[in-house]
């Protein structure tokens, strides 16, 4: 019996940090093999997109091997690494229960009587609601930083510039300027 593990992040820079795409797969295979199921590695899903879309690429290949019933289980970690969306559950559950798939989580448990749908409704809300401050907050402070006349996104490496941290801006690296000149002059004179 084979399973299916999802592993999301929503940032590059959590997906380049990699600490927590690692410990979702850890927990998800331990859980896999605790429940005596095989996880192929084309069946192990890391993805870097926002939880609140259902239209995701790698998930969108998740739900076609349900379709086509090519797993027995999904696992994820969390429900707001499967989706951060109370509606994009329930429709991911009913494909999952459509196609005799199991859906487990490493975490938490999953109910099917009306009162554990309940609850599970209610922390997709919780998550959706976490997701849409967090967003928010985001916005904020990048529109605050940029307003002081600071990078938004912090001290991100662009050759030809280095960042000063003190100030938040970047200033010129004349060495690293003079090869970009050197380039451009290339592209337009040779």
């Amino acid at each position: 019996m084979k399973a299916a593990i999802y592993c999301r992040v929503s940032t590059d820079d959590q997906q380049k940090e990699g600490t927590s795409l690692q410990s979702q797969k850890d927990g998800c295979l331990k859980k896999a093999f605790e429940l005596g199921y095989e996880v192929p590695d084309e069946f192990i899903v890391l993805e870097t997109f926002s939880g609140l879309a259902l239209d995701r690429p790698k998930l969108s290949e998740l739900r076609q091997w349900v379709k086509d019933k090519d797993v027995d289980i999904v696992i994820a970690y969390t429900l707001d690494r499967l989706t951060r969306d109370p509606g994009h559950f329930i429709i991911l559950q009913e494909e999952i229960n459509r196609a005799g798939v199991v859906l487990d989580l490493v975490t938490e448990t999953i109910e099917s009587s009306d009162l554990g749908k309940l609850v599970v409704y209610i922390k997709g809300f919780a998550a959706k609601l976490e997701a849409e401050k967090i967003r928010e907050r985001t916005t904020r402070g990048r529109k605050s930083r940029a307003q002081m006349g600071k990078l938004p996104t912090g001290g991100v490496n662009l050759y030809g510039y280095d960042y000063d941290s003190t100030t938040g801006k970047r200033k010129v690296n004349d060495y690293q300027a003079s090869v970009v000149a050197m380039m451009f002059r290339w592209l337009i004179e040779e």
